[in-house]
């Protein structure tokens, strides 16, 4: 039975499409994703460079309004734009912790297999899996575009995604400890606009947008604790990865 791409809603036969945590992909929106991230790897290494010293900024930032202590409320608003603006460089500057694909190397590789399994690839008719040819694939895998069985793969938000293989490269390139920078950077700004509100304007109108962009990287960082969880959690050792 064939199923729709989540993207274009163009049907396949479900070994074909390629697993995303949210649904399925055909092969035609997995090459658009990858180009797509091909023109953002300048962009992410800019954020990604300004991340690594973001709590410094932000650090100073914040001491200088805590010092100065600013009386005018359009300051403070700086200060909420500020505190945005590094939400989203945080964002962007975590994505290569997570996601092999927003590092050089490991997009290079998947690009190379991706144009492997294409050429493999006939639309409509199933394919196999790699480790049992006997058993049609219920999907391909995100990291690879390999077709496996349901036993080989790992499914996230009950989806299956990727391999146990690349589940091992994903979990080894995946630096929980580096997202951090994020809450400690945001969170140290907001705490400060927040403090500087109620003790200095006595009003709570920004505290409110302080606390929805922190509870936003604090989100942000617990669902990859999940997504990190469940990698680990469905990854025992398999033969080596495909090519």
């Amino acid at each position: 039975m064939e199923k729709p791409c989540l993207r274009c809603k163009k049907l396949d036969h479900p070994s074909n499409l390629i697993g995303m945590i949210g649904g399925m992909t055909c092969f035609s929106c997995q090459e658009k994703n990858l180009r797509l991230n091909r023109k953002m790897l300048p962009v992410i290494d800019i954020f990604s460079s300004i991340y690594k010293i973001l709590p410094v900024i932000c650090g100073v930032i914040g001491l200088l309004y805590l010092f100065l202590t600013p009386t005018l409320y359009i300051i403070l608003i700086i200060l909420l734009i500020l505190t945005i603006c590094f939400t989203f460089v945080s964002i962007f500057g975590m994505l290569p912790h997570i996601f092999p694909a927003f590092s050089n190397m490991t997009l290079e590789e998947m690009e190379l297999k991706f144009k492997t399994q294409k050429e493999k690839y006939y639309p409509g008719t199933p394919s196999f899996c790699v480790y049992h040819s006997e058993r049609e694939a219920i999907a391909r895998c995100l990291g690879c575009f390999a077709p496996f069985c349901a036993e080989h793969f790992i499914y996230l938000l009950k989806n299956p995604t990727v391999c146990k293989n690349c589940a091992s490269t994903f979990i080894v390139q995946t630096n929980l400890y580096a997202m951090l920078n994020g809450i400690l950077s945001v969170g140290f700004l907001s705490s400060v606009g927040i403090f500087i509100e109620v003790t200095v304007f006595g009003g709570f109108m920004l505290s409110f947008v302080f606390v929805i962009f922190l509870i936003i990287m604090i989100a942000i960082v617990i669902f990859f604790a999940y997504y990190t969880k469940q990698l680990r959690s469905q990854s025992p050792t398999l033969p080596s990865s495909i090519s």
